[in-house]
């Protein structure tokens, strides 16, 4: 059965057609699906992020001028966030 039929066979009940409890119902459905692939997403690449970094920064000895390089960047990152009172939300 080809997509085309399958999609034909499928009984036509238009969004206009439904109660607007069953909309409502639909859109947090969608609403939380969004926040959950969202969320799964920045998980991922923070992770990966941090990750990354801890398992490259240990794989050279300290006092590295690559090691140094990391920590100055990572004090010069807080600072500009601390001055231009750039906060993250915290629960």
């Amino acid at each position: 059965m080809s997509t085309g039929t399958m999609i034909s066979a499928l009984p036509e009940r238009r969004i206009s057609s439904l109660p607007r409890r069953e909309v409502r119902q639909i859109g947090r459905l969608v609403a939380l699906t969004l926040a959950k692939v969202t969320y799964t997403s920045a998980y991922f690449v923070g992770f990966s992020a941090v990750t990354s970094a801890i398992l490259l920064a240990r794989a050279f000895p300290r006092g590295n001028p690559i090691i140094t390089g990391f920590q100055d960047g990572g004090r010069a990152a807080a600072d500009f966030l601390g001055e231009n009172n750039i906060k993250g939300r915290r629960k």
